[in-house]
């Protein structure tokens, strides 16, 4: 007859112990707990209750060392007081260049249809073109020379940036209505390149007869839509700008 094996006994056979065991801490614990807040001042209660309260309910404040403040408050007024000398420097560049070119308009280009006006961000020349090309040409003609040598005795001098904007009627021959603006915007460019004004400073638009402020229906309104607009920047953003983009396009194709 075959034996009967017991089982074997389970190696965990009293694990039930560490269980209760667990179980009857947390109930003394438990009790405990009654036992303090039965016993705890009511007033003192609600203060820490109320405490706990406005911690997690209020954002937190960062209260920054006094040094750190003090250090803060400097900056903002070293800030201020450079921004405020900026604007006055700028403001007596800007009383500097307009002495210098109404003097210029007074003495060199003191003719009809030559306007001097200030806009914002830049003063504006404006010229006939008849006063600078000879006809409906790019060729500058003797009295167009000595214009533009004068205008180039005052650019020379200052540090502003210069756009040359051109305009043309709508009796160009050429099929490219766009050729003899640029073609003329290009003569001013090199002959003030010569007089010594730096071509970094110096920049041509060419609106063609796009731009017209007078009918072209007769020559006269024809003679006033060719016109040169010089525009003097009052500030260096052009400059500026055109400078990020170089240094840009540098820094990401830089030379092998």
């Amino acid at each position: 007859m075959p034996r009967r094996h017991l089982p074997p006994e389970s190696v965990h056979a009293q694990r039930w112990m560490v269980s209760y065991a667990d179980f009857m801490t947390l109930m003394f614990a438990f009790f405990v707990v009654l036992y303090a807040a039965s016993s705890i001042n009511d007033d003192k209660f609600e203060q820490m209750s109320q405490m706990f309260v406005g911690v997690f309910e209020q954002p937190a404040a960062m209260n920054l060392p006094q040094d750190i403040q003090s250090l803060i408050s400097d900056l903002q007024e070293s800030l201020q007081l450079e921004q405020t000398a900026e604007k006055a420097e700028m403001s007596d560049e800007s009383v500097v260049l307009q002495q210098q070119l109404t003097e210029l308009l007074k003495t060199s280009l003191n003719q009809p249809r030559v306007n001097l006006r200030q806009l914002p961000n830049y003063w504006q020349i404006e010229l006939p073109a008849d006063y600078i090309f000879i006809g409906k040409s790019a060729t500058i003609s003797p009295e167009g020379e000595y214009l533009l040598s004068k205008m180039a005795d005052v650019f020379e001098r200052i540090p502003n940036f210069i756009d040359i904007e051109v305009f043309t009627d709508n009796q160009v021959l050429e099929s490219n209505p766009w050729r003899l603006a640029g073609q003329q915007g290009m003569a001013i460019l090199q002959l003030l390149v010569l007089d010594d004004v730096s071509p970094l400073r110096l920049a041509a638009v060419n609106y063609g007869p796009f731009q017209p402020i007078a009918s072209n229906d007769d020559e006269d309104g024809q003679s006033i839509n060719r016109r040169v607009l010089f525009l003097i920047h009052e500030t260096r953003e052009s400059v500026d700008r055109i400078q990020t983009v170089t240094d840009e396009h540098l820094s990401a194709n830089p030379k092998q």
